[in-house]
C-alpha cells in the first residue's frame, strides 16, 4: 500500500458532511434491533415493564431499544407517571404508535387513554398495540387534533362519567403553538399537560414560545424540562455491546436540545 492507497476520512467527510449521519444512523437502527431480538419486543424495564411493542412499529426503528429500556423520552416518563395517579384519562394528543397511551393503560396507572394522531399508519398501529396488550376497550382513537380536541375530551368525560380532570400529552412537532390557545388553558384549567416544544420548526418560534410561557402562567404552574443524563450501568443486556454502541442506543435524533413544557394547576 503506498500513500496514495491511504483514504483521507477526513476529506472525505468534509466534502460529504451526511455520510457520517447515515453511517451513524444505520449503526444505531442495527444495534437497536440486535436489544429489540434480546429483549424479545417486550418492554423490560421502566414503569411499562412488560408491555409488548409490534415487531414492525412505524415509530422511529432506532428508538426502539431504547423504549424497550424505558430509556426513551426519561424525563417525559417521570414526569408522566408522578401525575397518572390523580387522573381518569390520559390524552395523548400526536400519539404516533401509542407507547405513552398503551404503557401507561398496561401498567394499570390510568382507566382510559384518549389518542389523537394524524397518521393513518399510526392510528392502525396503536390499536394494534393496545390489542396485543389486552387494553383495547380503554382506549379511544381519533384523528387529527384541531380546535375541536376540547370538546371531543369533554365528550369523553361525561359519556364514561370520569370526574377527574385530565392529563394531556403533546408531541405535534410546532402545532403546539396553534393548538394552544388562552381559550384552552382556561377551558382545560384543571388538568395538567406535558408539551414537547418545537420552536425550531416555525417562523418565528421563539416569540410563539415567549407568549404561550406567558399566558399559561396564568392559568397553571410552569416548569420546563430539558434532556438529562441516561444509566446505562444498570442493563446486564448491554454488557456485550462496545461503549459507541451502548450509547448510539440512547441517542434521540433530536435536530437540537429538547424542552418540554409542564404546565399543573394553581
Amino acid at each position: 500500500m503506498n500513500a496514495q492507497d491511504v483514504v483521507d476520512y477526513g476529506s472525505l467527510l468534509d466534502n460529504h458532511p451526511d455520510l457520517l449521519s447515515l453511517a451513524i444512523g444505520k449503526r444505531r437502527l442495527k444495534v437497536s434491533r440486535w436489544v429489540s431480538q434480546r429483549l424479545h419486543d417486550r418492554v423490560s424495564y421502566g414503569p411499562f415493564e412488560g408491555m409488548r411493542m409490534p415487531w414492525d412499529s412505524s415509530w422511529d426503528p432506532g428508538a426502539r431499544a431504547s423504549m424497550l429500556l424505558g430509556l426513551y423520552e426519561q424525563e417525559v416518563l417521570e414526569k408522566l407517571i408522578n401525575r397518572l395517579g390523580a387522573v381518569d384519562v390520559l390524552v395523548d394528543v400526536g400519539a404516533a404508535d401509542g407507547y405513552y397511551a398503551v404503557g401507561s393503560l398496561f401498567s394499570k396507572r390510568v382507566g382510559h387513554a384518549l389518542c389523537f394522531e394524524d397518521s393513518e399508519r399510526g392510528r392502525t398501529m396503536i390499536a394494534r398495540t393496545a390489542q396485543l396488550n389486552g387494553v383495547s376497550d380503554h382506549l379511544t382513537i381519533e384523528g387529527r387534533a384541531d380546535e375541536s380536541f376540547v370538546d371531543v375530551i369533554k365528550q369523553l368525560k361525561q359519556d364514561r362519567k370520569l370526574r377527574r380532570a385530565p392529563l394531556i400529552l403533546m408531541d405535534i412537532e410546532g402545532g403546539e403553538f396553534e393548538l394552544i390557545k388562552p381559550v384552552v388553558l382556561e377551558d382545560l384549567h384543571d388538568a395538567s399537560w406535558i408539551i414537547e416544544l418545537h420552536p425550531f420548526t416555525v417562523a418565528d418560534g421563539d416569540a410563539h414560545l415567549r407568549a404561550l410561557l406567558a399566558f399559561a402562567q396564568k392559568t397553571h404552574r410552569v416548569e420546563l424540562v430539558c434532556t438529562t443524563a441516561r444509566d446505562l450501568s444498570k442493563f446486564p443486556e448491554l454488557q456485550p455491546l462496545s461503549d459507541v454502541d451502548r450509547w448510539l442506543l440512547v441517542v434521540e435524533g433530536r435536530p437540537c436540545s429538547m424542552q418540554w413544557l409542564v404546565l399543573d394547576p394553581l
